[in-house]
This record gives structure tokens, sequence and C-alpha cells, in this order.
């Protein structure tokens, strides 16, 4: 849930696209299908079932993890979630959500 939170928002302020990402995505006319089982899952929640589980989460290697662009939208997503901490869903229902009437059109352009 917290990816496809974080992705729509990138999209949004910095390809000027209201893309996120599905659950379930085919690439190359179906030779590779993409399933992502956890995306209807929290942070909070799969934190605390590994934590309960005793499992290790694996430590990102990537040496631009903590200054990317991804990581601001993170953090300003988490400060949002803590002082408002029903926006983590609202924001992932309302991508589901749109409303077309209420948004410009082709016509409007």
């Amino acid at each position: 849930m917290d990816d496809v939170n974080e992705t729509f928002l990138l999209n949004l302020l910095f390809t000027a696209s209201g893309a996120a990402i599905v659950p379930h995505q085919e690439f190359f006319r179906g030779k590779l299908v993409l399933v992502r089982p956890l995306y209807y899952v929290d942070k909070p929640l799969i934190r605390r079932y590994i934590a309960a589980r005793g499992v290790r989460p694996v430590r990102n290697r990537c040496p631009a993890e903590r200054s990317s662009t991804r990581m601001q939208v993170r953090r300003i997503l988490e400060r949002l979630y803590r002082a408002h901490p029903r926006t983590r869903t609202n924001l992932f229902r309302g991508i589901h959500n749109l409303k077309p009437e209420y948004l410009p059109g082709r016509a409007d352009r």
C-alpha cells in the first residue's frame, strides 16, 4: 500500500501523470506477469508481522536509498501519516476512487 501511495505521488509531482502501480501487471504481451501479493497491506502491519515471526528484513544496499526522491516523498508521507493516521488509507483508496467528472478532460486543454 505504501509503495502505491509513494509511486502515485512521485508520478503526479515529477512526471505530471496520475499513475500508480497495480496488483497484477502483464508485460511483453503476457509473457511476464508481475504479481504484488502485499499490494493492499500497509507497512506497519508488515513490520508487526515480521517482528512477531522473528524475521530480519533485508537491508537496502542502494547507495542512493537515503537521498532518493522516493525517500523524500516517503518521509513527507510518514510525517503526514503520524499526524493524521487515516491519510495512509485515504490516499490509497482515493487513487482507486478518482472521479473523472471532476477532473479536467481533453476538451479542457
